[in-house]
């Protein structure tokens, strides 16, 4: 089976200068746990954010908590210190260019290559163009279903 066959060719993104603020929203509002960010126009990917780079931009890294315990970044998280993350276009903490894969690759080595690189989202492109994207949960739902494993539950 291809990645063609279970990608995911309905996705939302942002701009580059799309404040961090408003893509949480529309993360939360499409139930996405990931936004495609182009420059232009929806096919030109110039990155990926998630929340886990959100994450990592909002709290200590474990070498800054270890050097760093009696200050405030272990105790005093602030709201101000959130509202400044917030305002942050999406450029500045995104993944800047993207692993991408090709419709055409096997689910299972795309899989392996999700596993390997601990991705949740890989974008899908074709002649320098973004035409979907496959999750991990595409895979495993497709793998169930080819496999004849699922069941209904009584």
């Amino acid at each position: 089976m291809q990645v063609s066959e279970i990608m995911n060719r309905r996705f939302h993104f942002v701009q580059p200068d799309t404040p961090i603020r408003e893509v949480q929203y529309l993360m939360l509002r499409s139930r996405q746990g990931y936004m495609i960010v182009v420059n232009g126009d929806e096919e030109n990917l110039v990155g990926i954010l998630t929340p886990s780079d959100i994450f990592r931009r909002l709290l200590p890294s474990q070498e800054e908590f270890m050097q760093k315990q009696e200050r405030r970044l272990v105790d005093g998280f602030s709201i101000e210190d959130y509202r400044r993350v917030s305002e942050l276009p999406a450029r500045e903490i995104m993944t800047k260019n993207p692993l991408t894969i090709r419709p055409q690759m096997s689910i299972i080595r795309a899989g392996a290559l999700m596993n390997a690189r601990r991705f949740k989202h890989l974008p899908v492109v074709e002649n320098n163009r973004l035409i979907g994207v496959l999750h991990q949960s595409d895979i495993h739902v497709a793998l169930l279903l080819g496999l004849g494993t699922f069941e209904k539950p009584v």
